[in-house]
């Protein structure tokens, strides 16, 4: 045996690196990935801000049922929110940013996120006619190129009371989207 090994002695280092190499890989590989996965869970616990849980429905649900005792007994604060997806397009120019994420809740999603966004334009004190007012963050602002007290056209889908590949279904784009027509009242970011 000792003749073996001394006869077949650089096979055997070859094999023994390559061996420790695979090794040292494979394990540096599972640390970049435990790291990798470790820094987007944190990205995304601090994108949630202060939400703990979230109930997610395919249909609309009523808003009193923030209200119930199940939910008020439970979590400190409730927010009711509506999450789109849509498009944003400038009302001057006609800039369009697409794959645009519409929220639409009430004043109780603002309270409970406090100082963790600013609104660095502050809000538009001016007339808002009949149009209701928006928050929009630096990005859609910058992609857009607006301003406050600007109006900005969101365009999302609604949900069908027919599936929309029905023989049913409505086949014109109007029955398909929704528009809203809103002033810009503050831009928001991210503190």
């Amino acid at each position: 045996m000792r003749r073996s090994l001394t006869y077949y002695l650089r096979i055997n280092v070859a094999v023994t690196v390559g061996a420790a190499v695979a090794a040292a890989t494979l394990i540096g590989s599972l640390i970049v990935g435990d790291s990798v996965r470790g820094s987007l869970r944190d990205l995304t616990l601090d994108g949630l801000g202060v939400t703990d849980d979230a109930l997610v429905a395919t249909r609309m649900f009523r808003e009193d049922m923030c209200d119930a005792p199940a939910f008020q007994a439970s979590y400190a604060s409730v927010a009711p929110v509506i999450l789109l997806r849509g498009s944003a397009r400038a009302g001057s120019d006609g800039r369009l940013a697409s794959g645009v994420q519409v929220i639409g809740s009430d004043g109780r999603l603002g309270t409970q996120y406090g100082d963790s966004y600013q609104l660095t334009s502050g809000h538009y004190s001016g007339p808002f006619g009949s149009l209701p007012p928006a928050i929009i963050n630096d990005a859609l602002r910058r992609e857009l190129r607006v301003a406050l007290g600007d109006e900005v056209l969101l365009t999302f889908g609604q949900d069908p009371t027919v599936h929309p590949t029905s023989l049913f279904a409505s086949r014109e784009a109007s029955d398909a989207r929704l528009r809203m027509r809103v002033v810009v009242a503050g831009i928001a970011t991210n503190s």
